[in-house]
């Protein structure tokens, strides 16, 4: 039997990109109030505002005050964005959320998404913004038509932030995330913790951690009376709890199942990938020639951290070992290791991961050889829609530029009901590849495996977890080197997925000469294997594909093209699909695509970036 001919992928095809003209913009029907009862209303809610500020004690509030601006759910696209309005009444736009509306379309029921945002703003000017929406001819047609978007405007008094607690909660650790104030930033800063001591909480266990882009995240150690007069601070944006327990344990298969024997080669790899962890042993046999290790604190190792450390720098390197008998010798891995060991945390009651990031984001920027990292852990609960955690915002900001990837385990949670199964940060990051489990039933056929959490993901990158690969179950253990290299240990759970797809991004990124972390993503979901051909919030875009050989190659009759290009605001491109001509063919012709481009905006002096990825199969006479 011949074996199958491979031929590699074609890049360049950015060759065959044309400019696309022919095309009419997207108008919705304008369904919105005239600007007459638009400012009519808006007088109104100016007033309640005013009114509501001045029954709030003052110690709650700042000298700029943050109010919502919520938008029409048909106006709500960045080119509706009302810049123009928000500058002229003397705010400054500090960040957005999404709200949803319900709407019976054709007798089904579709979900629109649409935007608020946050704006800070003197109450003398808002003041004066009241007195100016009666004037005819104080505003211009632009800022006219931003009016007649608000939908509403309103002071928040945070009430609702309480649902993001268990009903069950008492006290702990809960991380707070305050608004950008610029050079005010200090004295919110200062207010909060006069609040905090004032109601009885500790100002010893309060962490602050800002950055550039004004955003502060403080973790504190709170109880429940504490959280209902705090979360009247106008400042604050969210607030959740946080928990970080251990890191899975693993256990050990006994002396009674051997090893395989370690590579015989020791070739160093120029391909790298990084893994934060709870370390390695030294001396371990099967990582002498392929670990780099860097010991980030200077606590002493234990079993528990560096046993699962090592098993997740074995599985990026040799994958599930069942597959191996004892008397096979390991293949030489494709890629290296950096193992960054971050566990046991010098200070053991930090249960955020404050230390640990911090570390992570110190360490990072040192590496230029490594473009793909690999998380295992991070603290329980799911993610809300409107809360963002430093830890996934760090690793967001470390990828920004896109010649970064963070592959992260989503968490092993996924049994429990109400939504408390959703997927864990950081792997909720825009930037990040989520990575959940699969396992195989008694019938050998592949599904989720039923610990693995599950999506939606926030707004950026709704499709979480983005694929899946295998992890394990009680009943289907993922076997693993032990951290000493005499016997094998087993697990089960999305910390061992994850680096299994990490080692094949940092791979497509090394060997692929075009390659960059977005293209290693794209390659990595336009190959994966869904069962039913669509995304789903329980596996992603599917099963990644287990053989970067049959990602960066072409088999049979079909053809892959890589177009990789930057497209200006506004414009659109046509992407020409390279074929033969004067074929005598008259058959079907599937072409599946994948779209995966990260998009920069502004909004004031503050940038974001989102990562989409679309999917998309066509079936078609040719």
């Amino acid at each position: 039997m011949s074996k199958e001919i491979k031929r590699p992928i074609l890049a360049k095809g950015e060759e065959y990109i044309t400019i696309y003209t022919d095309h009419n913009g997207f108008s919705p029907k304008d369904n919105r109030p005239s600007f007459d009862i638009a400012r009519n209303r808006l007088r109104g809610e100016i007033d309640s505002i005013i009114n509501k500020i001045d029954k709030t004690e003052q110690e709650y509030l700042m000298e700029d005050i943050v109010l919502t601006m919520k938008i029409d759910i048909d106006y709500s696209a960045k080119s509706y964005h009302p810049s123009s309005l928000i500058s002229k009444i003397n705010a400054e736009d500090i960040g957005s959320k999404k709200w949803t509306k319900k709407e019976k379309v054709k007798d089904k029921e579709k979900v629109k998404i649409g935007k608020e945002i946050f704006i800070r703003i003197n109450k003398n000017n808002l003041q004066e913004f009241g007195r100016n929406l009666q004037l005819e001819n104080y505003f211009t047609k632009e800022q006219k038509d931003n009016i007649r978007s608000i939908d509403e405007l309103y002071f928040d008094n945070h009430d609702n932030m309480v649902k993001n607690f268990n009903k069950n909660w008492t006290e702990g650790q809960v991380e707070f995330v305050l608004h950008p104030f610029g050079d005010k930033s200090e004295d919110v800063k200062k207010e909060f913790l006069l609040l905090l001591e004032k109601f009885g909480g500790d100002k010893n266990k309060v962490k602050f951690k800002q950055y550039d882009t004004g955003i502060t995240f403080v973790s504190a150690v709170i109880n429940k009376d504490v959280l209902k007069e705090i979360i009247k601070f106008n400042p604050i944006r969210t607030v959740h709890p946080i928990e970080f327990r251990k890191l899975p344990n693993i256990r050990s298969l006994g002396n009674q199942f051997k090893l395989p024997e370690a590579p015989k080669e020791k070739i160093e790899s120029s391909i790298k990938l990084g893994v934060f962890d709870g370390g390695i042993e030294t001396n371990n046999p099967y990582f002498l020639g392929f670990v780099e290790e860097y010991n980030l604190v200077n606590t002493p190792k234990e079993i528990e951290s560096i046993s699962h450390g090592s098993g997740v720098v074995g599985a990026s390197l040799f994958g599930n070992i069942s597959r191996y008998n004892s008397n096979d010798i390991l293949p030489t891995p494709k890629i290296n290791v950096k193992s960054f060991r971050v566990f046991p945390l010098n200070d053991r009651n930090d249960i955020d991961l404050y230390e640990a990031i911090d570390l992570i984001e110190e360490e990072v920027p040192k590496h230029d050889d490594i473009k793909v990292y690999n998380l295992s852990f991070g603290p329980y609960g799911p993610i809300e829609d409107d809360c963002i955690s430093r830890f996934t915002y760090a690793l967001d900001r470390l990828s920004k530029d896109g010649d970064k990837l963070f592959v992260v385990a989503v968490g092993n949670d996924g049994e429990l009901p109400d939504e408390f199964g959703r997927i864990q940060s950081p792997s909720d990051g825009v930037n990040c590849l989520g990575v959940g489990a699969y396992t195989k039933n008694y019938k050998d056929e592949i599904e989720r495996a039923p610990y693995s959490c599950y999506g939606d993901g926030r707004e950026g990158c709704k499709v979480k977890p983005d694929l899946l690969d295998f992890g394990g179950t009680s009943n289907n253990l993922f076997q693993l080197i032990s951290y000493d290299g005499k016997s094998i240990n087993a697990s089960a759970g999305t910390s061992f997925a994850s680096p299994l797809v990490a080692a094949k991004a940092a791979e497509i990124e090394g060997r692929l000469e075009c390659a960059n972390p977005l293209l290693a993503r794209a390659l990595l979901v336009h190959t994966a294997n869904h069962p039913d051909n669509k995304a789903d919030r329980y596996m992603g875009h599917g099963i990644a594909n287990p053989d970067v050989d049959d990602i960066l190659s072409c088999t049979g009759n079909e053809v892959t093209t890589i177009y990789q290009a930057k497209l200006m605001p506004k414009n659109s491109i046509r992407l020409e699909l390279p074929h033969i001509t004067g074929l005598n063919y008259n058959g079907k012709v599937r072409v599946t695509w994948t779209y995966c481009f990260s998009n920069w905006y502004r909004t004031s002096k503050y940038r974001r970036l989102y990562y989409y990825v679309y999917r998309r199969y066509i079936l078609s006479q040719c």
